[in-house]
């Protein structure tokens, strides 16, 4: 009986050692000391928070899948501010943009330190760079402005205004395309900006809530417009405006198609380009794609899942999707391949909206 004993339990300890092959990557336990960590490589998970609560937070997600929550609190020993709305990387720096909080965080990437607050914003959402020593932020709940910010003073230079409730932004050459979503009130732009000159060159008008920009191998700006929510007096809804995607000639202006995607009330807002700019990704209670030659927009369903969030490693080629957040709990963040396989899932922080990578 002994003996029996003691072969399944080297059996069961051998079956959990092993992986299977189909088996997805999973997270490893996270060191707890400061100043032990090297994050000049990895991926960093865009936690937003509760609003009005100040927890907002950055996870960091080593190559060898290694989490590490609230990684600025860890590193600096003070929260990084309320509604933490994007993070990029610049070169060594990385820029935390806090819309609750009226203020850019500046942080050293290498050891995620604070390099400098960027302050004089009224409702900020994400940053571009310019290439020019410049970043540029979109800014404003109603009526909108792009701020330009210097690099090397970390202080708002100038202020081009845009449309209502402006929020992603692409630059192609010395144009910068900014979609006007509308924010608290509606818009159906997009501006278009000669960094050069901080100035308007261009105004193209799409559909309802222009939320998301992309740009494909081919050198066309593509958009994904989210619809409007029509309510009556009483804040009852009685209907929608479609949601569409559209591709633009960037030299011309013109737009060179569109389509309804979805149904009728649906209201898409995430879109992404694969790491070699020949497909279309964008997610609508799934995640869909299509190649940028395909006349269907509607694509094929490679996620069949909603998802919060939707980001493309410019390396890899691989998916990274939070979980949809409901601005209490933690989420989760999954990585997939470029078809759709789930390669690995890891634990993030309250309303995890997006992945940047450095």
């Amino acid at each position: 009986m002994k003996k029996i004993f003691g072969t399944i339990v080297i059996l069961s300890l051998l079956l959990a050692s092993c992986k299977k092959e189909n088996e997805s990557e999973s997270e490893t336990p996270s060191p707890v000391l400061p100043g032990t960590t090297d994050y000049s490589q990895g991926y960093f998970v865009t936690n937003e928070g509760n609003f009005g609560s100040g927890n907002s937070s950055i996870t960091y997600i080593s190559e060898a899948g290694v989490v590490i929550s609230d990684v600025y609190f860890l590193e600096n020993e003070v929260q990084l501010g309320d509604v933490l709305q994007s993070f990029s990387v610049i070169d060594n720096k990385g820029y935390a943009v806090l819309n609750n909080s009226q203020k850019i965080e500046v942080i050293t990437m290498a050891d995620m330190k604070n390099a400098g607050t960027i302050t004089g914003f009224d409702y900020p959402r994400y940053l571009v760079d310019g290439g020019n020593g410049r970043a540029y932020v979109s800014d404003g709940s109603m009526a909108g402005n792009v701020r330009v910010i210097d690099l090397t003073t970390n202080a708002i230079v100038s202020s081009i205004p845009v449309g209502n409730g402006p929020e992603k932004m692409l630059l192609h050459g010395d144009l910068l395309f900014v979609c006007n979503s509308g924010g608290w009130s509606l818009d159906n732009t997009v501006s278009v900006i000669d960094i050069t000159t901080n100035s308007i060159v261009q105004t193209i008008t799409v559909s309802d809530r222009p939320q998301d920009i992309v740009q494909d191998a081919a050198g066309d700006v593509w958009v994904i417009c989210s619809g409007e929510t029509i309510y009556d007096m009483d804040w009852n809804v009685v209907g929608n405006t479609d949601s569409k995607i559209y591709r633009i000639n960037p030299d011309t202006f013109m737009v060179e198609d569109e389509q309804t995607i979805g149904a009728n009330g649906d209201h898409p807002r995430q879109l992404a380009i694969s790491n070699d700019g020949q497909n279309i990704y964008f997610e609508n209670n799934g995640v869909f794609t299509f190649s940028i030659t395909a006349m269907d927009f509607d694509g094929a369903e490679i996620i069949a899942e909603s998802k919060g969030s939707l980001d493309v490693n410019p390396a890899t080629g691989e998916l990274w999707c939070a979980s949809v957040s409901d601005f209490v709990n933690a989420s989760s963040v999954y990585k997939y391949n470029s078809t759709g396989a789930l390669l690995g899932t890891f634990s993030a922080g309250i309303s995890a909206n997006s992945v940047a990578f450095n």
